[in-house]
């Protein structure tokens, strides 16, 4: 699942956020919103995605992806290779490992999410615990704008109780300090995870779907 900001990139786009804005056939709106103008395309949409990459050494691994080097090593390590990565922007198709199916796609205010989106959202945790009794998930889960500096308004809170909390701070670190404040709304985009070791390994009858089809970015 993923976010990303509802920006209207036509007039009709923007006369329907106009009467969303003014809570004027608030679902109606939505729903045409989502047929004529969303730009991730549609629920069955097959899209490949692209990471920070470098040509690789290996035969028979011939790409690295920055991702795993993050995970495995540390900083200082990464930025001694630094000058030898590609942007995600120019990963040729055949270099994408993962590759996602769109299931669902809604419109709501950022602010809306639940503390169950945001954990598929993907946010970071330590200390998981899951207690039957309750049935809940209970965490710590990452501060993502937290400093190590008394001056700061979170420095008391590394982690959070709260997953909505967390992902507000995630949110913040991607698109800025006020962008949680401004509610803004969203795409809201759920997705099966087809692959994530690149095209040869997708279901055949996704493959055969694909034959002679754009496949979307």
């Amino acid at each position: 699942m993923t976010r990303r900001t509802l920006v209207p990139r036509s007039a009709e786009a923007y006369a329907l956020m106009v009467n969303m804005n003014a809570g004027l056939n608030l679902e109606k709106s939505k729903k045409e919103l989502i047929r004529c103008c969303c730009p991730y395309g549609k629920p069955g949409d097959i899209h490949w995605v692209r990471e920070t990459w470098r040509y690789s050494d290996s035969l028979s691994e011939p790409y690295n992806y920055k991702a795993d080097y993050v995970r495995e090593y540390n900083q200082e390590f990464i930025d001694r290779i630094k000058g030898s990565w590609k942007p995600s922007i120019h990963m040729p198709k055949d270099g994408s490992r993962i590759w996602l199916q769109i299931t669902g796609i809604s419109i709501e205010r950022l602010q809306d999410i639940s503390a169950f989106d945001a954990m598929w959202e993907g946010i970071e945790s330590s200390n998981e615990d899951f207690t039957s009794e309750e049935g809940a998930l209970h965490a710590d889960w990452k501060n993502y704008t937290w400093r190590d500096d008394p001056r700061y308004e979170d420095y008391h809170f590394p982690t959070f109780v709260d997953a909505t909390e967390s992902y507000r701070t995630l949110w913040e670190k991607i698109n800025g300090k006020d962008s949680w404040n401004q509610n803004p709304w969203v795409w809201v985009i759920s997705f099966n995870v087809l692959s994530k070791t690149g095209y040869e390994d997708l279901p055949e009858d996704i493959r055969q779907q694909l034959e002679g089809k754009e496949v979307l970015v």
